[in-house]
């Protein structure tokens, strides 16, 4: 733009720190706490006792693949997480219960595969315990935050 001033946009990157990408198959995990992972296989998971920052774990029945959970049975996820918002890649069909420090937020209607807001706000969560309890079936491949 010649003799004109380009217009910039403001820097919305977070300042504060936060949860990083989390990944839920066993190809890249990383941050899991609980039952060792069984792969490929419909397997019965508990919860750890204490998640540390960022850590996340299963309990009741799922089957853990490369790149995705399945539920299978009584399948619930939870993570310790810090961020404003909260997205995850969930696929199949069903539904998803959200709970932030043990309130029930909302329920996340799935029915395809695509990004899904599981908590969006203006405030950030430090070290808030997110619990996820997942209908048959619904799968999930990742966290992501903002």
């Amino acid at each position: 733009m010649k003799g004109k001033r380009a217009h910039l946009l403001p820097d919305t990157t977070p300042t504060e720190a936060m949860t990083p990408e989390t990944y839920l198959g066993y190809a890249r995990v990383g941050n899991y706490a609980g039952t060792a992972i069984v792969p490929d296989k419909p397997t019965r998971y508990t919860f750890a006792n204490n998640l540390i920052s960022n850590a996340f774990s299963y309990d009741g029945t799922w089957r853990v693949a490369s790149e995705e959970i399945t539920a299978i049975r009584d399948a619930r996820l939870r993570l310790d997480f810090q961020a404003k918002n909260v997205y995850l890649v969930l696929g199949g069909r069903g539904t998803v219960q959200v709970l932030i420090d043990g309130q029930h937020t909302k329920t996340l209607r799935v029915d395809a595969q695509k990004l899904y807001t599981v908590r969006a706000s203006n405030m950030l969560a430090s070290h808030a315990l997110l619990e996820l309890r997942f209908s048959p079936g619904v799968q999930a491949y990742s966290f992501t935050f903002g």
